[in-house]
Order: C-alpha cells, then structure tokens, then sequence
C-alpha cells in the first residue's frame, strides 16, 4: 500500500543495500548507505503516477538508537585506547 515499505518478493532490493564507512578521524566518524537498484529511488520518493514507498528513512529512523549507541562506543574505545597510550 502507498506510504508501507515495500513488500519483499525475490529480495533484490534489500540485497543491493549497501553500507560502508566513509570517513574515520579520531573526532569523526561517518558512513553512507546507498543502494544500485534503479527502482530504489522510485520506490522511495514516488514518482508522478505512485505514490511513496519509503524503505531507506524508516530503516534509518529505526536504526538511530543502535547507530547512536555503536558510536558511543567506539568514541568510549578510542578514548580508553588514546589515555593508555599516553
């Protein structure tokens, strides 16, 4: 239905999502989830004659707790690792 994620049939769009970290610096960090399914985008924003099935923003709403609580960790980890060095 409009406004639902879509339904899953062979898993080809699931399967092409890809996450990969794109930058790490001792104060930063960041990565990007993309995707190389030409109806991803459709899929996500509609087009003129389908509505939106959105699937990569309510997968990241989803996920911002976990993300928040991995990079609190690996900020925890690199600090612990920068005062023992020292």
């Amino acid at each position: 239905a409009p406004g639902e994620s879509p339904a899953v049939d062979y898993g080809a769009l699931i399967n092409s999502i890809d996450t990969r970290l794109d930058e790490e610096t001792a104060t930063r960090a960041s990565a990007i989830t993309s995707t190389n399914s030409e109806y991803a985008e459709p899929l996500e924003f509609g087009t003129s004659r389908m509505k939106a099935r959105p699937f990569m923003r309510p997968g990241a709403d989803r996920s911002k707790e976990k993300i928040e609580r991995v990079m609190r960790s690996m900020l925890k980890s690199s600090l612990e690792e920068a005062a023992n060095a020292g």
